[in-house]
């Protein structure tokens, strides 16, 4: 059996199961409707188990292929007699890979601008957490959700800044943990076959049918991140692929001690492979699962991300209404500067090996800034300087020579220059001047040790002035006459004199210069 094969029918009948099931699609018309249904989620189930996997520009040459059969429009492919004109036809705007099929719609097509134009983010400091619905982010999550349930392995593969890592979190966090349990096993190159199946067999109990499944009847979803980095053994296979592949397709394991096997059921598969580092996966493996691939967000999407996240992390705050005349300038910031460190950092060498940067990377400097509470806050320019703070701490601190972090901080000054209405010489007073040179900071030094050097003068001064009057003060009492004394002296026993002229041992009269005469 083929791929195709293998999940195009499952996930058409999933994709009309839920439809049957929704409460909110009306169910007198099943039976008219349903040879709709099934042609709509067929079309559905066909366009993402072909294409899911192909690029930016392969979807829409396939898309107005698939359009114009579907449609009956091409002579070379005419649809049959028997068939005529379907009654879900495929609107005009978009490709077929920007519309799910939705049963309330009376075209039976609903667009992904649609589906979250009524989304809301929730209201939290912690913006770490928070997902801004996009049409990419949107459609991921149905296709996790669906070809999940359905095939049970779903393969997401990202070319680099699609979100899919905080998309595939996202996912997981939201699903009713009394129904589905979850378990994340990150790759490394040194990650082998045995601690996953030790991981995932944690999780898992003997039911009474004897399979081994989740806990409580549940289903288990196991997220093998960055698949791509498992690595090959001495036979040139890689074993951690294999493992996956064996619990899909043959639905069983070896167990660990002893040759007897477990017959698995329940489980969902959800690989994650970046495509950016040229790293491939088995043919073997692939073809156990639904492909997915994610493609590059745009600048714009990008911004807006980051830009809903901070808004919401001053409303919720509590900041004033000026604060957020900042957030533009951060975005647009912290973007030119992944820029420019990827296009200047762009081939690795054996001393740049550990310079990554990447959406994460400005990811963090968003979410950094979101730590500063509003009662350390006085002015907006401590906004700024935090993440200037922020900037230098998760991209300057990579970077091996003072030359390169130059033009990072060109970057700093036009921006806070242009999107702030500032300058930095005013933000940072004390420590650089208009231009950004430290002349201003030198020559406060050079003052600060002037200044140190006359009040060490003016302090000697005073202490001869001092001397000179204690000598004349002694010079006075000279001239007063000494008065008469007896003086009788008076003999001890010695064991007295002993502790009064003190420690009689030789050590200690050599070193206190003691002596008991």
């Amino acid at each position: 059996m083929s791929k195709t094969q293998r999940s195009l029918f499952p996930l058409m009948d999933t994709i009309v199961q839920d439809a049957l099931q929704d409460a909110t699609v009306s169910q007198k018309d099943t039976a008219k409707l349903g040879p709709t249904w099934t042609t709509a989620a067929f079309l559905s189930a066909l366009t993402w188990s072909l294409g899911g996997g192909l690029t930016v520009a392969s979807k829409e040459t396939f898309s107005e292929f698939f359009r114009r059969l579907v449609m009956g429009y091409n002579s070379d492919f005419p649809a049959p007699a028997s068939i005529g004109q379907i009654g879900c036809p495929y609107p005009v705007e978009g490709t077929v890979f920007d519309l799910m099929f939705d049963a309330k719609q009376r075209s039976f097509w609903r667009p992904w601008t649609e589906v979250i134009k009524h989304a809301e983010c929730p209201e939290t400091t912690n913006i770490s957490t928070i997902l801004v619905p996009t049409v990419e982010s949107a459609r991921l999550e149905y296709l996790l959700d669906v070809c999940g349930r359905a095939v049970g392995g779903v393969l997401v593969a990202g070319e680099g800044e699609s979100g899919r890592k905080v998309t595939t979190q996202h996912y997981l966090r939201g699903l009713p943990t009394a129904f589905v349990d979850t378990v994340t096993f990150p790759v490394t190159p040194a990650a082998t076959a045995l601690p996953l199946k030790s991981l995932v067999l944690k999780r898992l109990e003997q039911r009474a049918n004897g399979r081994w499944g989740a806990k409580d009847g549940r289903r288990l979803v196991v997220l093998v991140e960055d698949l791509h980095l498992a690595a090959e053994d001495q036979h040139h296979a890689r074993p951690l692929h294999e493992a996956v592949r064996e619990a899909l397709q043959q639905t069983t394991w070896v167990e660990e001690e002893g040759t007897g096997r477990r017959v698995l059921e329940g489980l969902t598969w959800i690989g994650g492979v970046s495509l950016k580092l040229g790293s491939q996966l088995e043919p073997r493996c692939q073809a156990s699962h639904v492909v997915v691939a994610t493609h590059p967000l745009p600048h714009t999407t990008l911004s807006r991300i980051f830009t809903t996240q901070l808004n919401i992390f001053l409303r919720s705050g509590g900041f004033v209404p000026d604060m957020f005349t900042v957030v533009a300038g951060i975005v647009e910031g912290t973007l030119a500067v992944l820029r420019h460190t990827q296009s200047t950092t762009a081939t690795t060498t054996t001393t740049t090996s550990h310079q990554i940067f990447n959406l994460a990377t400005a990811a963090r400097v968003i979410h950094s800034v979101s730590f500063l509470r509003k009662e350390a806050m006085d002015t907006k320019r401590h906004f700024v300087r935090l993440w200037v703070h922020e900037i230098y701490r998760e991209f300057c601190d990579q970077l091996m020579d003072g030359s390169e972090v130059q033009p990072i901080f060109t970057i700093l000054v036009t921006t806070i220059r242009s999107n702030f209405r500032d300058k930095i010489h005013i933000i940072f007073d004390k420590l650089c001047n208009e231009d950004g040179s430290k002349e201003k900071q030198e020559h406060k030094e050079e003052n600060e040790d002037e200044d140190e050097k006359e009040d060490g003068e003016e302090e000697v001064e005073e202490e001869e002035e001092e001397e000179e009057e204690e000598e004349e003060e002694e010079e006075e009492d000279s001239n007063y006459p000494v008065p008469q004394v007896s003086y009788v002296p008076i003999r001890l026993p010695q064991q007295q004199r002993r502790r009064q002229t003190g420690p009689s041992c030789t050590h200690c009269q050599q070193h206190f210069h003691i002596t008991n005469d």
